[in-house]
């Protein structure tokens, strides 16, 4: 029986055996995701004249609750968890995240401002905001992370900014 059970284990892939632990961790059935899949052309914008930050949140989370994407709940979490601590990145780029509420599908919106604006410690133009579910994605580390790691020069950024096309931003993921 072990044998048969080594042999197994064996055919599964690492990701695979990865979806297994988490399950029996937390009893949810995670997700391996494609982060393109997170990504829409009806939640990328640009040119926006918004002054501040309060004015961005609220663009963006009601543009996702308009979509029933997300609940009130999740759209009043991302003021709330921008009042704990900035989600300022550097490079002119913010990443507001909620903590509480229903997300009904993992979803990113992109906001590229017309101008930088003042957030928190610096200016920021380009805005990601997340509504993912932490507890349906098998790697939400990684996710955030390659997301950073796409933006970690001012240079990437500026040319995303001035770009400003749907097409061009998706094929960086």
């Amino acid at each position: 029986v072990e044998n048969e059970l080594n042999g197994s284990i064996k055919g599964l892939t690492e990701k695979e055996i990865k979806i297994i632990e988490k399950f029996m961790e937390t009893g949810y059935v995670y997700e391996d995701v494609n982060i393109r899949d997170f990504f829409d052309r009806d939640l990328f914008f640009y040119d926006l004249n918004l002054k501040n930050k309060e004015e961005i949140l609220e663009f963006m989370s009601d543009s996702l609750l308009k979509k029933d994407i997300i609940d009130l709940e999740m759209k009043n979490s991302y003021f709330e968890r921008e009042k704990i601590a900035t989600t300022e990145i550097g490079n002119f780029v913010a990443m507001p995240h909620g903590a509480k509420g229903n997300i009904k599908e993992n979803k990113i919106v992109v906001a590229i401002l017309k101008e930088p604006i003042d957030w928190e410690y610096g200016k920021v133009r380009l805005v990601i905001m997340l509504a993912l579910n932490s507890e349906k994605i098998l790697d939400y580390e990684q996710v955030f992370s390659s997301i950073y790691n796409r933006l970690n020069t001012t240079s990437k950024v500026i040319n995303i900014c001035e770009n400003k096309l749907y097409e061009k931003f998706i094929k960086l993921f």
